[in-house]
């Protein structure tokens, strides 16, 4: 069924108009919001009811399969470091190194240089506690923080080679990785200052807000930091369950751009260096680091799962929505109706539609 361009964008700018309206207007949950747009754009392409609960089901269990066990173990690392001291001694010991004036730079760095080998989901997760910890103590705003700790992370994402979309497209024109590299690290380092100088600018604005309470059970037990016989773990102990996922991956992803990766040494960092098992490991480690009061590590780590599980859901809602969107087709119409050489530079965040 041929569907013109017009009716195919007015879809789409119908679906995201319920999104905003219902999230915004009715602070209705994003997941159930997401839904609704599914339906109100794939009817508004005549697909039918059958077809939209189709592409629904293949976004949501397409992207689950891919993150979820990278969320739920990233989260569970990011309770327990929170409940055992932890994020706070990292944090102190970032502090000491920038000062609380420059920690919100501080954190734009560390996700750049953590962004270099691992992808941008994975060290968001991983480093989402010590950005947690740091907005306490300094007072910045979370959208100043968080946005900087994305900007770091985002600039080589998208720039540097082994990630994705660089590495796809250098091997399509069959550029010199190794120039890539470092020619994107050159344009990168002046993106993450722009996102972090936009996070410190348009962050000012905001404001922090409580976050949703914890379960009935989590909320009885306090955090091991606040018993007064509590021993933090040492600076080295509190870094190692995210050093030691960052490095694993990292490991992964240079022998990924070997020609030559095979042989025992790579195939065993080639399965310690997947994102699940790199996570697990730090989980590991966040777990022999609460040594103290194991009777309540069930309670963290359900709380970790609840937490990950709405987590999923939006994002199984938004690769939902997207499934249908890509199911009106519109990219390929779009293609056809105008003049690609005409449009230049904006070209890719057309195609991406």
């Amino acid at each position: 069924m041929h569907i013109p361009l017009w009716q195919s964008s007015l879809a789409l700018l119908a679906g995201i108009a319920v999104i905003i309206w219902l999230t915004l207007r009715y602070k209705l949950h994003p997941f159930f919001a997401l839904l609704i747009a599914c339906f109100v754009t794939g009817l508004s392409v005549q697909l039918s009811v059958e077809e939209i609960l189709k592409f629904i089901k293949i976004g949501f269990g397409d992207i689950l399969s891919k993150l979820s066990l990278i969320i739920v173990l990233g989260t569970a690392i990011g309770i327990l470091l929170e409940k055992n001291g932890s994020t706070k001694v990292m944090a102190n010991f970032i502090l000491k190194l920038t000062g609380k004036k420059r920690s919100a730079f501080a954190i734009s760095i560390t996700g750049f240089i953590t962004g270099l080998p691992i992808f941008c989901d994975s060290g968001y997760i991983v480093l989402n506690g010590i950005n947690k910890s740091l907005i306490q103590q300094t007072g910045y705003k979370v959208a100043q923080m968080s946005i900087s700790l994305a900007a770091g992370l985002y600039a080589v994402h998208c720039l540097l080679p082994p990630h994705p979309g660089a590495s796809a497209a250098a091997g399509t024109i069959g550029v010199d990785f190794g120039k890539l590299i470092a020619y994107g690290i050159v344009i990168a380092f002046p993106a993450m200052l722009a996102g972090h100088w936009w996070a410190m600018y348009a962050g000012k604005k905001t404001y922090n807000v409580n976050g949703l309470k914890a379960t009935k059970d989590l909320s009885a037990v306090e955090d091991e930091s606040k018993h007064e016989n509590f021993q933090p773990p040492s600076a080295l102990m509190a870094f190692l369950p995210v050093l030691i996922p960052i490095l694993l991956m990292s490991v992964k992803s240079i022998i990924g751009l070997k020609k030559d990766n095979e042989g025992i040494f790579a195939s065993v960092f080639n399965t310690l260096g997947d994102p699940a098992i790199a996570l697990a490991a730090g989980v590991v480690l966040a777990i022999i680091n609460s040594n103290q009061h194991k009777k309540y590590l069930s309670l963290y780590l359900g709380s970790a799962v609840e937490k990950a599980g709405s987590i999923l859901v939006i994002i199984g809602g938004g690769a939902a929505f997207g499934a249908v969107l890509a199911a009106t087709d519109i990219g390929t119409q779009f293609s056809k109706s105008v003049n690609l050489e005409s449009v230049g530079i904006w070209f890719p965040f057309l195609l991406t539609i």
